[in-house]
């Protein structure tokens, strides 16, 4: 069943730790995630349910319905498996992990490969990476996997959150005086906001 057989790869940590997230969530939802032996990746994935570990060297197979893979600037083990993919009609999906070298990431032996869809961490990520050359029409501004459970890591930020709300309601609250008044300067924590 190729189109719930999904194929992962990356080398370096970063691309690694944007992967995990989302091998997870795929096993989860009853994909067979093949993932590749090599680098952080290898290292850090464990074998669960719906995930099925290959090494490195292992033949290539037509069964995958897509191919995931994180990017390095010297690690290029997984643009060499997004070669291998396109060549053979799969659709590839990027994800990238940092908030620099778009374009630099997918160079495999002095060409860039481009994926089918290139996932970048916010707004500001999709417009450098259209700078540095890559196609607006594959780019797709997902968040970066890695960082999506910090604030369930970290209840307690969400109790500071509601306290910075305050703040600003009540700064806001002192600008709105200040102009009314037109005492602008005055109002202690009006100039914050200037």
């Amino acid at each position: 069943m190729p189109d719930r057989t999904l194929l992962f790869a990356a080398g370096d940590p970063g691309g690694s730790r944007a992967l995990l997230p989302l091998i997870a969530h795929a096993a989860a939802d009853k994909f067979v995630c093949l993932v590749r032996r090599h680098g952080y990746l290898g290292r850090e994935i464990t074998p669960t349910a719906g995930v099925v570990i290959e090494d490195e060297s292992a033949p290539w197979s037509d069964d995958c319905g897509c191919y995931i893979y994180g990017s390095s600037t010297t690690d290029t083990y997984a643009l060499r498996l997004a070669s291998k993919a396109k060549r053979h009609h799969i659709p590839t999906i990027h994800v990238c992990d940092n908030w620099s070298s778009y374009q630099h990431r997918l160079i495999l032996d002095g060409q860039v490969l481009l994926p089918d869809v290139y996932c970048v961490m916010d707004h500001q990520a999709r417009e450098d990476a259209i700078r540095e050359g890559i196609p607006p029409d594959i780019l797709a501004v997902t968040g970066q996997p890695a960082l999506g459970n910090l604030a369930d890591l970290y209840p307690e930020r969400e109790r500071e959150r509601e306290r910075e709300r305050e703040r600003a309601s009540a700064v806001l609250h002192q600008r709105t005086l200040c102009r009314s008044t037109g005492d602008r300067y005055r109002q202690p924590g009006a100039l914050r906001l200037y």
